[in-house]
């Protein structure tokens, strides 16, 4: 592929959800999130590496304890990533974070995201069978001088439901994770609990693995260790195009 865009909307009432680079604004708790981004490859498709530029949009609302909300917080940024690696699935960008709102902080956000696994892709040999998944992320907030990290792995068992459709497939999993975040405090929130995703994949072709999908995941932590962000429900649904 050459280009492409996400949708995603997600609720945390503990810390921060995982993504491909795609988290939002760290430290906000028993909050819904919104956002999109579009990317383009200029050097296109690189094989196990990649390249691309992007440009996105994210706001908060719901938030609870009167809290900016809503218009206030809407950001966008504009950055660059890249995957230098072709055996090693580790990503780093650089973005501007444009405020819009009145609620909202300029900055340069530094990132960098490491995610493996197996079992992560649609099988059609068995109608199931066992998945494992990890994702860390870590960025600094350059003007800011702040902090941010999470990681967290999952661990369960794929099933396709043929019944209804081929691309769809259900995973209920355990999950573990952690986060750390300086502009609140020291402390290093680890939970775990249970959790199901469900994705369905479309724009498949004879020649071409499916190329979008959409793929909601809920799931309950129970605290471990460190405050209160370490436990409650993390809520995420993604529309990539």
């Amino acid at each position: 592929r050459n280009w492409g865009f996400d949708a995603t909307l997600s609720y945390r009432g503990g810390g921060m959800p995982s993504g491909p680079l795609l988290t939002t604004t760290p430290g906000e708790a028993n909050a819904w999130q919104a956002g999109v981004e579009a990317y383009w490859r200029p050097f296109g498709p690189l094989g196990d590496r990649m390249f691309e530029v992007y440009a996105r949009a994210f706001e908060s609302f719901g938030v609870k304890g009167g809290e900016s909300s809503g218009a206030q917080t809407l950001q966008a940024s504009v950055g660059a990533r890249v995957k230098p690696f072709s055996d090693l699935n580790v990503i780093f960008a650089l973005e501007r974070v444009i405020p819009i709102g009145s609620a909202a902080n300029g900055d340069w956000l530094a990132r960098t995201a490491y995610s493996d696994g197996f079992g992560t892709e649609r099988r059609i040999d068995v109608p199931s069978w066992w998945t494992g998944r990890v994702y860390a992320e870590a960025g600094r907030y350059l003007q800011a001088g702040t902090n941010y990290a999470t990681a967290n792995a999952e661990f369960g068992r794929t099933y396709r439901i043929d019944s209804v459709s081929s691309r769809w497939t259900v995973f209920p999993y355990v999950v573990a994770g952690a986060d750390y975040d300086s502009s609140i405090n020291s402390s290093v929130p680890i939970g775990a609990g249970v959790g199901v995703s469900t994705r369905y994949v479309f724009r498949e072709s004879k020649y071409n693995a499916p190329q979008s999908y959409v793929d909601v995941s809920l799931q309950y932590r129970f605290k471990l260790a460190g405050d209160d962000r370490a436990r409650g429900v993390f809520f995420n649904a993604i529309y990539s195009y």
